[in-house]
Formats: C-alpha cells, structure tokens, sequence
C-alpha cells in the first residue's frame, strides 16, 4: 500500500511540472537617490503583470499602493526607466490592457509620479520578467 501512495505521489507531481511556475519578479531598478525602486512582478494567480514601486516613505502611514501600472494578464511586459528622484516612466506594448494605471502614488511627504508611455515603432517590445508569452 505504501508502495502505492509513494508512486501517486510522484505521478502527481510529475503532472505538474508544467505549471509550478505561477509569480517572477525582475531585477529591481533604483531611483538616482536610491530612495525608490521599481519592479516588474508578473502573477498567473491574478492573471496580471504590475510595474511595482517602492519607496523608504511607503513604510509608514498612510501607506499608498504600489501598483503603478496593472496589466491584464502575463504575455506582456512592461519597461522601467528613472527619469529623476520621483518621475519612473513605465513603458508598454500597445496591445496591452491596462486594468490600473496611477499618474501620482502619494506617500506622507512626497509623491512619485508615473509616466505612462506606449511603445512606438523604434522601441524594443518591453519584456516580463520570465512568464513572457508561455503565460505559465
């Protein structure tokens, strides 16, 4: 019987080699003061793909939300790109679909405000983090 269960067991989880990878993370992009970063995390759980923010102030109330941009699914990616302390442009393919875009994240004493930008015809395909187009 155990001989049994032991070889279900592995059967089931050969089934789902597949699909263990469900969240990745990019490498973080600090702001030029390295008060902030950026991050792209992509999330088949919540069938989403978020450009993240975080800064020092973000750790204390009231505590905003990080979620600059929030895309539909994982088979787009987004860029990052510091344009100064407090202005991240966040960079898409046109055929994304923005489920949340925030033009200001507000924390006690300062804001970070989020430049949106569609991809034009010279700019490389923004990429994910490692979900990409498998969307696994």
């Amino acid at each position: 019987m155990a001989r049994v269960i032991a070889a279900f067991i592995v059967v089931a989880g050969l089934g789902a080699c597949e699909r263990h990878i469900v969240h990745c993370e990019s490498a973080s992009v600090p702001s030029p003061d390295r008060e902030c970063r950026a991050q792209l995390v992509q999330d088949v759980s919540t069938d989403g793909t978020c450009a993240v923010v975080d800064c020092a102030e973000f750790h204390y109330p009231p505590y905003p939300d990080w979620n600059a941009v929030v895309l539909k699914g994982t088979a787009e990616g987004m860029s990052l790109k510091w344009l100064g302390n407090r202005t991240i442009e966040v960079t898409v393919s046109q055929g994304a679909v923005i489920r949340q875009y925030q033009r200001s994240i507000q924390s006690r004493s300062y804001a970070v405000e989020v430049a949106l930008r569609g991809v034009t015809s010279t700019d490389p395909r923004p990429a994910g983090c490692a979900l990409g187009d498998r969307g696994i």
